[in-house]
């Protein structure tokens, strides 16, 4: 049972430093880049090959980035509780 507990424990962890990492590095793009470039890959159909779009530095981009620097926070903030639980 111990054992369970520590792997479970492990794995969390590791999630959430993988998390604060991207979260963190997400902040030090919004603070210290001048410009922002966003690559968004997609493929049409099971046989079309990945195409590629770029967005560049416009408010939208930086919004976005915004949502996402929240949603991890908060993501972060319920594996930190359930982490505690353990």
């Amino acid at each position: 049972m111990e054992l369970e507990k520590f792997n479970q424990a492990k794995e969390l962890q590791d999630k959430i430093e993988t998390l604060e990492t991207r979260c963190d590095t997400l902040r030090y793009v919004l603070k210290r880049s001048c410009h922002i470039r966003v690559k968004i890959e997609y493929s049409s159909g099971s046989f079309g090959g990945k195409k590629e779009i770029y967005l560049k530095s416009i408010p939208n981009v930086r919004e976005l980035i915004e949502k996402e620097i929240n949603e991890i926070s908060v993501e972060v903030e319920n594996l930190k509780q359930e982490f505690q639980k353990l």
